[in-house]
């Protein structure tokens, strides 16, 4: 399966990133023998505000970008939230394929794997992915466009836990540019920034005090700034105070350490108005990642963020598991729980005896 998804079959790359969403042994072999091949694709994050147009721009980004260059491979990871009741989550892929699909070329295109009718799965539905549906398509056959969604599982900052893992399957399978497209959740999506190489806002007309949040959250990590909807009044103003927001703490570049400055482009996803200065821009970030930072040392940074966000991800899953067993660390919790109510030890003594124990637990 690994070698034919290398190869360029959609179908056994479709399987593969089912394998590796769903985690456990085949995922982790599957991953280790790819990883020697990843490093080389472009990572685009894609975060912003519910309803900011993230979505219809992506789609609008990838036609511009492919009338370039039609040999380009393109990835898309769209993550979507998924309910805390049920589990389940609404996958929009075939809602943006149908973006797309618009003006692909006719007789070209067709379904891999994906959501059905409704584009809603729920975990424990036959053959889906947990929280994910396994929802994937690869859109105009051979064109190269694949577009993959998945559930969050409730993972926080904007990402499902494995969207990394995901975009490490694409570049080995030779996607050059993979785009990883948040759940929307607002300034403090920070997850997507040690995921990705290029970092895109997307802001709207008429979001006032909203920018103020910004100011101290997602504003001062990204890289290209986009207010979408140009079409409509307020689109300059908007901009303008961004701009305003973003001259602060920001650093000065000299001859010696070059600095990035995020350009603000003002553009419409229903038109299309501003695409080609968006895609330029894109590709401008890249070349400067390239010239004055170097790829290996982005990547090596990107890495080290990987590492630690996953080691914490698992520390957070053991104590879970360690303090919801009964008869086990359940006990512990409630115990501690009494003896924080009680007024007998803080919730930061509560806290370190459990972390404590779980580090004891691990190095038995």
């Amino acid at each position: 399966m690994i070698g034919q998804a290398i190869g360029g079959d959609v179908r056994a790359l479709s399987r593969l990133l089912s394998v590796v969403e769903e985690g456990g042994p085949d995922g982790h072999r599957a991953l280790k023998s790819l990883y020697p091949r990843v490093g080389e694709a472009h990572l685009v994050g894609v975060t912003g505000a519910p309803g900011a147009g993230k979505s219809s721009l992506i789609a609008r980004l990838v036609r511009e970008i492919r009338k370039g260059s039609v040999s380009r491979k393109i990835a898309v990871i769209a993550v979507d939230p998924t309910s805390p009741l049920s589990r389940g989550a609404l996958l929009g892929d075939r809602l943006r394929l149908h973006e797309l699909d618009a003006d692909e070329p006719a007789g070209v295109g067709g379904r891999v794997a994906g959501a059905d009718s409704s584009g809603v799965r729920a975990e424990g539905d036959p053959g889906a992915v947990p929280g994910a549906a396994g929802a994937g398509a690869a859109v105009g056959g051979l064109s190269g466009i694949f577009f993959r969604s998945q559930g969050t599982r409730g993972h926080r900052g904007g990402l499902a836990r494995t969207t990394g893992d995901l975009a490490a399957v694409f570049d080995a399978c030779g996607y050059d540019l993979i785009i990883l497209e948040t759940v929307g959740s607002g300034q403090a999506e920070y997850a997507v920034r040690a995921h990705c190489d290029t970092l895109i806002l997307v802001a709207t007309p008429g979001m006032g005090d909203e920018i103020q949040a910004l100011k101290a959250g997602v504003l001062e990590l990204a890289d290209l700034i986009v207010v979408n909807k140009a079409d409509r009044p307020g689109a300059g103003k908007a901009a303008g105070e961004l701009k305003e927001a973003l001259g602060l703490g920001r650093e000065k570049p000299t001859p010696e350490a070059p600095v990035w400055t995020p350009p603000i482009l003002t553009l419409s996803a229903l038109t299309g108005e501003g695409l080609p200065a968006l895609a330029g821009a894109l590709a401008s970030h890249r070349r400067f990642l390239e010239q004055a930072v170097g790829l290996d040392e982005l990547r090596l940074k990107r890495a080290a963020a990987a590492v630690g966000e996953l080691a914490t991800a698992l520390i957070l899953e053991r104590l879970a598991r360690d303090t919801a067993g009964a008869g086990g660390g359940g006990d512990l919790l409630e115990t501690l729980a009494r003896r924080v109510i009680a007024g007998e030890i803080d919730l930061l003594e509560a806290a370190d005896f459990m972390v404590e124990k779980l580090f004891r637990i691990s190095n038995v």
